[in-house]
């Protein structure tokens, strides 16, 4: 799906995540910079990638919430400046909520491709 996104002209960033020999040879497509906005909201609601159940962001103190929101809102805008950004990350599934925000506070545009193997 990455490389269909790319032949219509979507881009993935130029922080990427770098392939790992034997785990995913041609690379994962997903920004380095999401990732870290990511990982820190995950660590902020006291949950992890692989933990069960949803992402609570209301046990993330509301300060320490809207500084991160405040950074997604930056970065994202600055990698839709002039161009089509494609975020790849599979943490977003569990922080769509967040993400949503973040799309409406930066008026982003955006739509969702789903793949299902």
């Amino acid at each position: 799906m990455t490389r269909a996104m790319e032949t219509m002209g979507a881009e993935f960033g130029d922080n990427l995540m770098p392939a790992v020999a034997g785990v995913n040879d041609k690379g994962f497509f997903e920004d380095l910079d999401i990732y870290a906005i990511n990982v820190e909201i995950l660590m902020a609601a006291g949950a992890e990638w692989h933990s069960v159940g949803p992402v609570e962001l209301d046990r993330i103190d509301s300060d320490v919430l809207q500084r991160i929101r405040g950074k997604a809102v930056e970065v994202l805008t600055k990698k839709c400046e002039g161009r089509t950004f494609a975020l790849k990350d599979p943490r977003i599934a569990r922080l769509l909520p967040f993400w949503k925000s973040v799309f409406r506070s930066s008026n982003t545009m955006s739509f969702a491709a789903v793949a299902s193997r």
